[in-house]
């Protein structure tokens, strides 16, 4: 199990076999960006009475302040200078991490700190962050990990801090998902080209001597430029409007059928839209990078347990990390959870309806249980 990496990310005391926390050196690391982000928030906020765009927000249901937290929490560095090669960008196998103050021994429970250094391909060191780390720690011999929270230090170093949960062997292991120069190239396509993932609208309507024609046409969410506008204005497009979420749709108008004879639309495609630059930039992604191979050893000498006694519901705090794998089997810091055989997942659920609604991953919950638990699917 991975990481993810952030800034200024809010801490709230773990179980209390972890209650130990190193407050002070965390919220230095911190320290410029906040100042920087912090400065842009007070000013603003001196005039949101004023403001229209505070009321633009209002007219949202989000006041100014929370705008501002939330522009807070997704902060992110970048590059503070023009990329003109990709030798600039930082690279897996320059960059490396070190484990810093390493102990002959650790109890469950402490910290263990580790330093990312990053360098460009011609082994230089970075001087900014925005890199997009991950790492864990881990031992492959009793299915154990745990991710650790990646801090970005803003001068092209990292500081990540792991929580040792279990009783044994552990290594460190880090990698690097993007280049800040990367996450750059995804932020700008994100922002600038709302065409690049596409849907097909399917029409169906009378045709002549009693026969049925169907269309099928490219269709997007309406932004402008977004594709769609390329082929002109005025009659080139249909335009619907979604009853829930009033968003505009717009497809291409069917050559043969109204606007009216659209049936239903789906999922049509992606569009690389990446220039031969930014391809270069992105073929260094998800790479280990090298370092500290140490064996970290942690004993349990206090008898301290890693049990949740709070029923698991909704609304619950989520600390960092969330939990840990031991023997394939994970345990939760935020809740009392309760692991199921096949067997046992069977009879809980037998003659029962189940509706499964969600994303990416509730589908990924969804083909586990046609694989592994007996059922009726409709």
């Amino acid at each position: 199990m991975w990481s993810y990496m952030g800034n200024e990310r809010k801490k709230r005391p773990p179980p209390s076999f972890l209650s130990q926390h190193h407050a002070e050196r965390h919220n230095s690391s911190n320290s410029s960006s906040s100042a920087t982000i912090n400065s842009e928030v007070s000013v603003t906020n001196n005039s949101q009475s004023q403001s229209p765009i505070s009321s633009f927000y209002f007219e949202f249901g989000i006041s100014l302040d929370d705008y501002s937290r939330l522009q807070q929490a997704v902060y992110w560095a970048e590059p503070d200078r023009s990329i003109t090669n990709v030798s600039m960008s930082t690279s897996p196998a320059h960059t490396t991490f070190i484990i810093e103050n390493l102990k002959d021994s650790y109890q469950i429970g402490e910290e263990l700190f580790v330093l990312v250094h990053a360098k460009d391909f011609n082994n230089k060191s970075k001087s900014y962050g925005g890199d997009f780390f991950q790492a864990k720690l881990f031992w492959s011999k009793t299915k154990a990990s745990v991710f650790g929270e990646v801090v970005d230090l803003l001068n092209g170093s990292y500081s990540v801090r792991f929580l040792l949960p279990w009783d044994g062997e552990a290594q460190v292991a880090v990698r690097l998902i993007h280049s800040s120069e990367a996450v750059q190239v995804l932020k700008r396509h994100r922002d600038t080209d709302s065409n690049r993932v596409f849907f097909n609208g399917y029409y169906e309507g009378p045709g002549p001597n009693k026969t049925r024609l169907s269309e099928m046409v490219k269709c997007n969410v309406k932004w402008d430029k977004n594709g769609l506008e390329s082929m002109g204005t005025g009659d080139c497009c249909c335009e619907y409007t979604d009853p829930r979420t009033r968003e505009t749709w717009r497809c291409q108008r069917p050559k043969s059928l109204p606007c009216s004879a659209l049936v239903y639309h789906s999922m049509g495609g992606y569009r690389n839209l990446l220039t031969n630059e930014e391809k270069k930039l992105m073929t260094q992604t998800n790479k280990d990078i090298n370092g500290d191979k140490s064996i970290i050893k942690i004993y349990n000498h206090q008898n301290e347990t890693t049990d949740v006694t709070e029923k698991c519901r909704p609304g619950l705090h989520t600390p960092v990390p969330a939990g840990f794998y031991l023997n394939d089997v994970w345990t939760s810091f935020v809740c009392s959870t309760y692991h199921f055989t096949t067997q046992m997942t069977t009879k809980c659920l037998k003659d029962k309806h189940i509706y499964m609604m969600g994303d990416a991953t509730m589908r990924q919950w969804f083909e586990f249980f046609v694989k592994e638990v007996p059922s009726e699917i409709s």
